[in-house]
């Protein structure tokens, strides 16, 4: 799972996006989110999203995040479901 958060950090700081910090930031509700990335595999403050740039290389463990809900969770921007069972099984 370390693996993937340290991708997730790469793709986000090889983008012209806001920092991460930003990108992430407070929400109030899930309107205030939505995907980003070229596979949709980032989920963040919708104003941040046209410039959140990503690599275009599509990883077979995207498909959790095309099947998961991008909201406002606990104040931040997130995946509104668990990932960890799918993504296992993509490692």
């Amino acid at each position: 799972m370390w693996w993937f958060v340290l991708f997730l950090l790469f793709l986000v700081g090889c983008s012209s996006a806001p920092p991460p910090e930003e990108v992430t930031s407070a929400c109030t509700q899930d309107s205030d989110c939505a995907r980003a990335g070229c596979s949709g595999q980032l989920c963040v403050v919708a104003s941040a999203a046209a410039d959140t740039i990503t690599t275009c290389a599509f990883r077979e463990e995207y498909v959790c995040f095309q099947q998961a809900t991008c909201g406002c969770v606990d104040g931040r921007c997130d995946w509104q479901e668990d990932l960890s069972s799918c993504l296992a099984e993509y490692t």
